[in-house]
């Protein structure tokens, strides 16, 4: 079963380690980041007063 779940801070650096090309960040979250992926950047659109980032969680795994 899928679940949605906030994403957190505490899941910055799994998401880090996945962008290795700015051509995966591209796919990924289109022009809105930029190569390297960092930190910041991260903080500044989950804090972001328009949005509400989540990420997919797979119960069965």
């Amino acid at each position: 079963m899928l679940q949605l779940i906030p994403f957190q801070e505490k899941d910055f650096q799994t998401l880090s380690g996945w962008i290795d090309s700015p051509r995966f960040l591209m796919q990924w979250g289109g022009p809105m980041f930029n190569f390297p992926l960092t930190y910041q950047q991260l903080i500044d659109y989950k804090d972001a007063q328009d949005r509400r980032a989540f990420q997919v969680y797979d119960q069965g795994l």
